[in-house]
């Protein structure tokens, strides 16, 4: 089995989308979906960083999970 044959679920940076990554004749790279790759640098490097930013939020806007250890 090659290198290639093995194909990982990665989240996109700008848009958050899981997609398969390594797939063949596939435009995504190992940050950016296929979408996202036909946007220019700028715009991806700004979705990013807002993209990162709600992550973020959301995050801290979800109640604890039990047995985590927060009170």
């Amino acid at each position: 089995m090659s290198d290639e044959d093995i194909k990982q679920r990665r989240r996109c940076k700008c848009c958050n989308k899981l997609y398969d990554y390594a797939v063949q004749n596939s435009h995504s790279t190992r940050f950016f979906c296929e979408d996202c790759t036909d946007l220019s640098e700028p715009i991806r490097k700004v979705l990013a960083t807002f993209n990162k930013r709600l992550v973020e939020i959301e995050n801290q806007l979800k109640p604890p999970q039990k047995g985590s250890g927060a009170k």
